[in-house]
């Protein structure tokens, strides 16, 4: 099965913040993964409040409070910069969702080839 870019996203920003962002939770660590989490889906890979939310299972309207109060958090907030820093520099704003299905293409064209030449070993 393959995975959504957003579903990539959701298990990156898991791991970097170390929290669970399905969880109900109003806990400060899972919030702010969700903030970054809805602030790079939206901003840098272009998708809908919705379909954003729908992955967190949270409606369209937190997903734009997330994103109209991402700046204030980030500022004032040094662990959640540290964390979104640390993600940011790592993927998700050095590249634009073009460039991840392009990133997407040549690793299916690498797993192919790596079959093949397993079946030709064999």
């Amino acid at each position: 099965m393959m995975m959504d870019v957003l579903d990539v996203l959701k298990r990156d920003i898991e791991k970097a913040f170390n929290v669970t962002l399905n969880v109900k939770s109003r806990k400060r660590d899972v919030v702010n993964g969700r903030i970054a989490f809805g602030y790079i889906a939206r901003k840098h890979l272009n998708q809908t409040y919705e379909k954003i939310g729908n992955v967190i299972n949270k409606d369209h309207a937190t997903i734009m409070h997330y994103c109209k109060n991402f700046d204030g958090v980030y500022k004032s907030d040094p662990s959640f910069r540290h964390y979104f820093d640390s993600l940011v520099i790592d993927d998700y704003l050095l590249r634009n969702k073009e460039s991840i299905e392009e990133e997407i293409d040549r690793l299916k064209f690498k797993v192919k080839y790596f079959k093949n030449r397993l079946k030709d070993a064999v």
